[in-house]
């Protein structure tokens, strides 16, 4: 999605889950979360429109039927729902 469109880079997130992390160092298992939210506005954290991200947006299309039926999901089904800790997705860990 990155090469199809660079400007995905900016909402796409390595994940690591907690059984990756050892004593020491950590086994990164290509997992990538896509970051797209309603924002937060006392926060002053703004919604992602998935036009904005067309590569993104093309691939979730695949999957627009099972994502219209989560019930966590945000203002549109390609978001996240309203989340208190987003902002920490872009802090150094």
């Amino acid at each position: 999605m990155i090469a199809q469109d660079p400007k995905s880079a900016e909402i796409i997130r390595p994940i690591l889950r907690g059984r990756d992390i050892k004593r020491y160092t950590y086994d990164y298992n290509d997992l990538w979360l896509i970051n797209m939210h309603n924002g937060m506005k006392e926060k002053g954290v703004k919604s992602i429109i998935s036009d904005d991200y067309p590569a993104i947006k093309d691939h979730l299309d695949q999957y627009y039927v099972e994502l219209a039926k989560r019930t966590d999901k945000g203002d549109t089904p390609y978001n996240l729902r309203n989340c208190a800790y987003m902002d920490d997705f872009s802090k150094q860990k």
